[in-house]
């Protein structure tokens, strides 16, 4: 049978080792809390720029001039 020191010594070791797991856990925890919050700053910031990309895009290249080339294209045909 084991003594109570010698049980109460393991009983210390283990929740000494229990608290800097949990101390481990919690850093890892608020790392990860930071590393999603920048990963989410850069899916917004990615997304708006895909907007803007395709914003711009549209603005610089309007229909009208798409409908334009295919009259001419038709006209060519005629002539």
């Amino acid at each position: 049978m084991y003594s109570k020191q010698f049980l109460a010594s393991k009983l210390n070791e283990a929740f000494k080792e229990y608290q800097s797991l949990e101390h481990q856990y919690n850093q890892i925890q608020q790392e990860l809390q930071m590393r999603q919050g920048a990963l989410k700053t850069l899916q917004e910031l990615v997304n708006k720029s895909a907007q803007e990309q395709v914003s711009s895009d549209t603005d610089s290249a309007p229909v009208t001039s798409i409908g334009s080339a295919a009259e001419n294209v038709e006209m060519e045909d005629v002539a």
